[in-house]
């Protein structure tokens, strides 16, 4: 089961905005085809970084995840709010497969 890790770089000034962003887009994901595992958020010392990890059954089942995210209205007045506000300020994704796990499982 492919991964797909996205890791934002945001305003920090803008944090209450990726907060209100995750909770909606966190609502969406399933809607769209994808499995959350987590989104988080600057902690401490990391200001600007805010990663997110999804899950698809296929890689190919991502080529629908786009199109599918920009039908459903509440992921794309999401998507238009942080192109309005402008809080991120980077993104770049890739994709990856797990290789082990802390009980030995493998996929």
């Amino acid at each position: 089961m492919p991964k797909r890790i996205i890791r934002y770089e945001i305003d920090p000034i803008k944090i209450t905005l990726l907060n209100r962003y995750a909770r909606t887009h966190c609502q969406t994901i399933p809607r769209c085809g994808a499995d959350l595992i987590n989104c988080c958020g600057p902690h401490e010392t990391s200001a600007s970084l805010a990663p997110g990890i999804h899950t698809f059954q296929e890689r190919a089942d991502f080529g629908a995840y786009p199109e599918k995210l920009a039908v459903v209205p509440l992921s794309r007045k999401n998507y238009e709010c942080t192109r309005s506000k402008k809080f991120w300020l980077r993104e770049d994704q890739t994709f990856l497969k797990l290789l082990s796990s802390p009980h030995g499982a493998s996929t």
